[in-house]
């Protein structure tokens, strides 16, 4: 999308903000054009626009043990790749004591012995996890969509998904009052088509037994 982006509209510059719990706020007040967040809730005064279905999967370093053993035709447990996910992302949510917190936690399995793994590493940005995951040799938990982005670049294998992980939608939310912006909505678009366009079906993501 970025080559695209720069090809249609040279001298553009894209500016991307961690996203905070109130963004339908800042997108009313004009601080967001646009907000890319998986939620099903409706806010007043917001336009939303499905952007592509997800889940979360395990992606491991190469040179982890479970990825090798996974190329050499063994089989990966949840429980195992669980166990050894020592990188995990926060996303904005609310909470009872308004502490932010990650609501993939929430979809996998506990490690063996019914206790969650000790995560080395929380971090607020899918892109900080390549980094992470070069100098820990370790395993993350990160959107499926992601994961397929960097196995194409990076030394990383997805595993596959936790075994109670369910689908997601992100969506695209943009301000009603912005919705004559006629450069914001060509670059909605190419956002959507080129997400859509690159997507791989998730009926060929393995549910890790």
């Amino acid at each position: 999308m970025l080559s695209d982006l720069a090809a249609a509209a040279p001298g553009v510059a894209l500016n991307f903000h961690p996203l905070g719990r109130d963004f339908a706020s800042d997108l009313r007040a004009g601080r967001l054009d646009l907000a890319i967040y998986a939620t099903e809730n409706d806010y007043p005064g917001i336009l939303k626009r499905p952007l592509v279905e997800d889940m979360f999967v395990f992606v491991a370093h190469d040179e982890h043990p479970l990825a090798r053993r996974l190329r050499e035709g063994g089989v990966v447990t949840s429980d195992e790749a669980s166990a050894a996910a020592s990188i995990r992302t926060t996303v904005p949510m609310r909470s009872p004591d308004e502490t932010p917190h990650a609501y993939c936690i929430n979809h996998l399995p506990d490690s063996p012995g019914g206790r969650r793994s000790a995560t080395k590493l929380w971090t607020p940005f899918f892109s900080t996890i390549p980094i992470a995951l070069a100098e820990t040799r370790g395993v993350a938990l990160m959107p499926c969509r992601v994961a397929e982005r960097l196995a194409k670049h990076l030394p990383v294998t997805i595993l596959g998904a936790p075994a109670q992980a369910r689908p997601f939608v992100p969506y695209v939310f943009r301000a009603e009052h912005g919705h004559g912006d006629e450069s914001l909505s060509w670059f909605e678009n190419l956002l959507v088509q080129k997400v859509r366009q690159t997507a791989a079906d998730l009926r060929t993501v393995p549910l890790l037994p």
